[in-house]
């Protein structure tokens, strides 16, 4: 059986690439998404904090989750900086 560490950080890449897609094909404001974005970091660094990675969890699962955080920080932008130019075209 998987330990619960291990659990933790998957359930976290799952949610935090399903935050990306949203993310990215979101239509809220900047405020709210930027909010989501700061509490997808600081889940992020807290799980890093409080779960013994270095352990339980293999480093390759700690990757995966780092790369669905910045997945998540590139579509914020993205969707973001393609409502700005979207307003200057108008």
């Amino acid at each position: 059986m998987p330990n619960l560490s291990l659990i933790l950080v998957v359930i976290f890449i799952a949610l935090t690439a399903w935050s990306a897609w949203k993310s990215c094909r979101s239509t809220k404001s900047a405020a709210t998404q930027l909010f989501n974005l700061a509490v997808t970091l600081a889940i992020t660094a807290l799980t890093g904090i409080l779960t013994p990675w270095y352990v339980s969890v293999h480093i390759a699962w700690w990757y995966l989750l780092v790369a669905a955080t910045a997945a998540h920080a590139a579509a914020t932008a993205f969707n973001l900086g393609r409502r700005r130019q979207t307003r200057g075209a108008e």
